[in-house]
């Protein structure tokens, strides 16, 4: 399912930013825009475009036009605001008495900018060993043609893998039960890398299938790419074929080459955080998790917190706040690295139930 990037939701709060009088802050869902002053009102229904949204080149979108149509994180008056707040006349006025929560994405032709630059493949070719292909790669007017004789098959992708994408705390905010109910939940830093999935799955007849997956798509084919290179650096297929079990693993991969390598590692690693064991229908705990990150030879992304029932000393409505303020802070992998966030998962191997919290801070410096 692709994310919800554009929706119809309510105006919940409204409240005045210091020293400015002009604009004032409205709350939607769990996030915070800064919005015209007296534009719209509590209780009123809007059209909220989150973070990551790039919008079409139209007259209404036009004010976008310097920043390419992306919508990122910014600060006014000191005030951190995210996303952009539109009245329903952007709508074609049949679709303007939706209810609250509709998805009005594809109707306003609005994109992930974020997917687009993720399915590049960091690599670029530089790894490729035809110098006439390096030489192609390496100039904007020639890649194209390297591309097309470096082009590799890929396909949809597979049903029995649940994609990496962790919900925004903003728009689940639901999640603070889970925290007041007392589960085990644990906390990790959230890396800002290239999303992998791995897995080995019994074949139809006989034998296993080794699969390598990016972000978006499945790589069938075996080459010169860095979720490949990974795979073949850990020895992944021969170390779950060892482990005799048909499961998928998902992880980050960071370092040269990929994201700015913000964490200045020397080479590219695996960082694991998610395993499904698929005939046992069950998520790895974190306990399975690290033993099997042990196996593999690599690490689980950094945990902050700890297995156990985090302490609950904030109401509801401090929730994002309250979390917001702990996704900042600095990187294991590098301690004078701004971290990206956190992610805050539910122990438990039955369901997924998890969520993401980005910095602001980390959003801002790197114009995200």
């Amino acid at each position: 399912m692709s994310r919800k990037l554009a929706s119809i939701q309510e105006v919940i709060a409204k409240r005045p930013i210091p020293g400015a009088d002009r604009i004032e802050v409205l709350q939607v869902l769990g996030w915070e825009v800064v919005a015209k002053k007296d534009e719209s009102q509590v209780g009123d229904r809007v059209v909220y475009i989150e973070i990551d949204s790039k919008l079409p080149d139209r007259p209404e979108f036009e004010f976008l036009k310097p920043k390419s149509f992306k919508v990122k994180t910014i600060r006014l008056k000191n005030q951190v605001s995210q996303g952009i707040i539109f009245p329903l006349s952007i709508l074609p006025e049949n679709k303007r008495e939706l209810e609250v929560g509709s998805d009005v994405t594809e109707i306003l032709e609005i994109t992930n900018f974020k997917d687009v630059e993720e399915i590049k493949d960091p690599n670029q070719g530089l790894n490729t060993k035809n110098k006439f292909l390096k030489f192609l790669f390496k100039y904007k007017l020639t890649r194209p043609i390297a591309n097309f004789f470096t082009k590799k098959k890929t396909s949809g992708w597979p049903s029995f893998i649940v994609k990496t994408d962790e919900e925004r705390i903003q728009n689940k905010i639901s999640f603070y039960e889970t925290l007041e109910q007392g589960k085990q939940v644990y906390i990790t830093e959230k890396l800002d890398g290239c999303s992998s999935s791995f897995y080995l799955k019994k074949r139809k007849f006989f034998g296993f299938e080794f699969g390598v997956c990016s972000r978006n798509l499945h790589l069938k084919t075996k080459h010169t790419c860095t979720w490949w290179d990974i795979a073949e650096k850990y020895e992944l297929e021969r170390k779950l074929k060892k482990l005799g079990r048909e499961i998928y693993i998902q992880g980050e991969i960071v370092g040269p080459g990929i994201q700015g390598n913000k964490y200045n590692l020397t080479e590219r690693k695996f960082f694991l955080f998610n395993a499904f064991d698929l005939k046992a229908n069950r998520y790895l705990k974190l306990y399975e998790l690290e033993d099997l990150a042990y196996r593999l030879g690599c690490d689980t992304v950094p945990v902050l917190f700890p297995q156990s029932r985090y302490p609950v000393t904030f109401t509801k409505e401090e929730f994002v706040g309250h979390m917001l303020t702990l996704s900042k802070g600095f990187s294991k992998l590098n301690p004078k690295t701004m971290r990206e966030g956190i992610v805050i998962r539910e122990d438990v191997s039955t369901h997924k139930n998890s969520i993401k919290v980005i910095s602001p801070d980390f959003l801002i410096k790197f114009d995200e």
